[in-house]
This record gives structure tokens, sequence and C-alpha cells, in this order.
């Protein structure tokens, strides 16, 4: 059916079948849907290429209130937990890791309460505060495996751009050993300028 926002809803079949569906991730903070982990285990985890597709227009990913650390009013999240919460999750588990990718703690319960608690924990360990933008920003994505495209590194550039001024530098450490994965690269290279791109792919 449609969901959320006027999301086209593809699930995979085995998952709608079962008995009792449970799912299993991980909560970190995630450039737009705020944190990942949770609802986004059901949609796009499980979802078909049309459902997914939407999930990551423009529209919703260009909203200002689609970033990092912001659940209550994000859209990305919304529909993805309108989405999970329609196909009804019996129980869900998620894992908060360190910088070493070792557990620090997991939460399981009742999907969006467990996800809750999860972000809270995260939202601690994982995001600081600065006192003011920074005029150079070095940053990666986390290194291997989460480096391994230019598409991929974008996340570690947009966690620097919440802290760099307007104008600022933002580097990236990253290996792309995949370098630019499918159509990306054409994609970049198809305007004369940002703008022009991000007018194309609105």
């Amino acid at each position: 059916g449609v969901l959320g926002a006027g999301v086209p809803v593809w699930l995979n079949r085995e998952w709608l079948a079962a008995d009792v569906r449970i799912t299993t991730g991980l909560v970190e903070p995630h450039f737009f849907a705020g944190f990942s982990g949770g609802a986004k285990m059901v949609a796009p985890g499980l979802a078909g290429l049309d459902t997914v597709l939407v999930l990551h227009d423009s529209k919703r990913i260009g909203d200002r209130r689609a970033r990092f650390g912001v659940i209550d009013g994000n859209p990305v999240q919304s529909d993805v937990r309108a989405i999970a919460m329609a196909t009804g999750v019996a129980f869900a588990l998620d894992v908060v890791v360190n910088r070493r990718r070792d557990i620090v703690a997991a939460f399981g319960g009742e999907l969006l309460s467990m996800h809750e608690a999860a972000t809270r924990l995260c939202r601690n360990i994982a995001m600081v505060p600065v006192e003011a933008p920074f005029e150079v920003v070095l940053t990666t994505n986390s290194g291997y495996p989460l480096d391994q495209n230019l598409y991929q590194s974008v996340k570690g550039m947009s966690a620097a751009a919440q802290i760099v001024v307007k104008g600022g530098r933002i580097i990236c450490a990253a290996e792309c050993r995949d370098g630019f994965p499918g159509s990306y690269r054409d994609l970049l290279a198809s305007a004369g300028s940002t703008a022009e791109m991000l007018r194309d792919i609105e």
C-alpha cells in the first residue's frame, strides 16, 4: 500500500509472511534519518527499490529536519516508522558500538521505545557539541569498510558540514577502494554547477 507521506511500500515477502517479526540493527548517528537502527531495519532494510528511492528522494533528505540526531519531525524517520509499525514488529534488538566497533550496549523490546533508549545513549557517546564552527574540518567515514567509495564517504563529509563555517574547508580522508559506485560519477559530472545538479535531481 501507501504509507507515511505518500511512500509506495514494497517489502520482502518472507518478512510479511512471518508469524513473528524481529529486527536487529546498529544505532549510530545518521546523516538524514537522525539515527540508524530501529524502524530502518524494515524500510529501507527489507524494502524494494521503489520504496527505497522514495525514502531517499530530494524532498525528504533535503528537509532541514532530515539531519544527524533529529528524530522528532524528521520526514525520513516519520515515514520509516509508519512502515515498520504498519507491518508489525514483535521484538526489536539494536546495539550501540564505540569507536573500535565494540558493542557497548544492547537494547531490546518494543520498537519505538527501544530505539528511543538506544538513541539517547548513542547521542551521549557519539555526538559532541562544539562552541563554534571551525574554518577547517578534517573528517573520515570511520575507515574500512565504511569508506569503500566516494558515495559512502559523503556521510563523513556531511558530519563535518555540521561544524564548519560557511565557506570553510572540509578535508575527507577515505580510501575509496571502489571509487565511484554505479552511475555516481556520471551524476556528479552531469551539470555545470552544484546548484544546477540539485535542480536536476529535484
